[in-house]
């Protein structure tokens, strides 16, 4: 009996060196079986709670980006005009968000307006989504 645990014991630790590497392989092996990562949200992050006030990104456009915007004033797409938005379709609304806060283009940071809040932002460029969309 003796005999034969000891060899169980040298046969275990003959190949014990390998547990890492099969831990590894294993668990590599489960990780490829989930679910796969989530796609990254194309929305505009917001604070928790927040809800977009679309007639409020009106007003905002109205006053601020409708110079350029409606006329097309600098190679600025016209609101208008789907084609020119639908160009733009993958890079929504989290980059449109990061271009206007940041400048883009010929288009100044915040649209040369730096009283603008994030929320005066987030609300216009739903409100340009939204007329985008009625116009497609």
């Amino acid at each position: 009996m003796a005999c034969k645990l000891t060899m169980r014991v040298k046969a275990s630790m003959r190949f014990g060196h390998y547990c890492p590497v099969i831990a590894l392989c294993v668990g590599a092996l489960l990780t490829s079986c989930a679910n796969p990562p989530a796609q990254p949200s194309k929305s505009v992050p917001f604070a928790s709670g927040y809800r977009p006030d679309i007639r409020h990104g009106a007003k905002i456009y109205a006053a601020y980006c409708g110079s350029c915007h409606d006329k097309g004033k600098n190679g600025a797409p016209q609101l208008d005009d789907a084609e020119e938005w639908d160009e733009r379709a993958d890079a929504w609304p989290a980059d449109i968000d990061r271009h206007v806060k940041l400048g883009f283009l010929l288009m100044p940071a915040r649209g040369g307006h730096p009283e603008l809040s994030d929320a005066d932002i987030s609300d216009t460029i739903h409100y340009i989504l939204s007329q985008v969309a009625a116009n497609d």
